[in-house]
């Protein structure tokens, strides 16, 4: 009687210890086919950001934006010998930067 259920319960664990290495194998099975998933998303995101950011330099491209400027806002770029240039004082004034942009020229410094 003692061996009978010594085997019964031998039985039995090997029988779950299947269900849960079937189930395991399941698990892995689903994560792996979630991991491919996801590295061809990450693949076709690389391709994207990397034409984003080839459309992104066209449209940002310095002659582009100064084309548009001349063209459709009729903008000219400022005669700095023509006219005087003085900077108003006041609240604005301590908001000013040093240096009005990157290479200006020392009469517009002034």
């Amino acid at each position: 009687m003692k061996f009978r259920v010594q085997l019964l319960l031998l039985g039995s664990l090997v029988f779950v210890s299947a269900l849960g290495l079937v189930w395991s194998r399941h698990e892995v099975r689903h994560s792996f086919m979630e991991l491919e998933y996801l590295e061809r998303d990450l693949l076709n995101l690389g391709e994207e950001w990397g034409r984003l950011l080839l459309e992104h330099g066209s449209w940002a491209a310095r002659g582009r934006i100064s084309n548009l400027a001349r063209e459709r806002l009729d903008m000219r770029l400022p005669d700095l010998q023509a006219g005087t240039w003085k900077v108003l004082g006041g609240a604005d004034a301590a908001n000013l930067p040093e240096e009005p942009w990157p290479g200006a020229p020392p009469s517009v410094r002034e």
